[in-house]
């Protein structure tokens, strides 16, 4: 008895995926390349890297200022006063301390813009998505990373990178 009732609720399921799949349209889009290969997602990527080399060179600057205050300190320190040299000493720790929450900081601001800009083009190519699969009469659409195997004619990704091309060349969020 617990055999046969087995048996058909493993029937009914398979007719039931087949049903699905029958009826379903399914189509994936690689997510990462279009934001990689967009005009959006490139003039956002190349923005951010300049940001980041622009800073990275004060960065290195300023250490270096601070480097050289530490050597001339500690080569003044036996000419200085004890007194003096702690005052010294402790204006320069301060400094430095000042500089690394700046340098926080900077930083932080440099990933929030990156992650809102990111942002901005995820939403305007789930807006893509939801058009196109509108005009198209498509059910789902997978990321191409959880695909494991499909058909070339169910990836989309170059047709939503053309849309997102043509829709958006420059992500403004300031």
């Amino acid at each position: 008895m617990k055999l046969s009732r087995i048996f058909f609720c493993l029937i009914i399921l398979q007719f039931f995926t087949q049903f699905i799949s029958a009826n379903t349209n399914f189509y994936f889009v690689n997510i990462d390349y279009i934001v990689n290969n967009s005009i959006a997602g490139n003039e956002l990527k190349n923005k951010i890297s300049s940001l980041i080399n622009n800073q990275n060179e004060k960065f290195i600057k300023i250490e270096n200022e601070f480097k050289n205050k530490e050597n001339n300190l500690i080569n003044q320190k036996n000419i200085l006063e004890q007194k003096v040299f702690n005052e010294e000493l402790n204006k320069l720790k301060q400094s430095i301390k000042d500089y690394s929450s700046e340098k926080k900081n900077t930083i932080d601001k440099i990933n929030q813009e990156n992650k809102t800009g990111l942002s901005i083009l995820s939403n305007e190519i789930n807006t893509i998505l939801s058009e196109y699969s509108l005009e198209n009469n498509i059910d789902i659409i997978l990321n191409k990373n959880t695909v494991i195997l499909g058909k070339k004619e169910l990836d989309i990704t170059n047709e939503i990178l053309t849309r997102l091309n043509k829709k958006i060349k420059k992500i403004n969020y300031k």
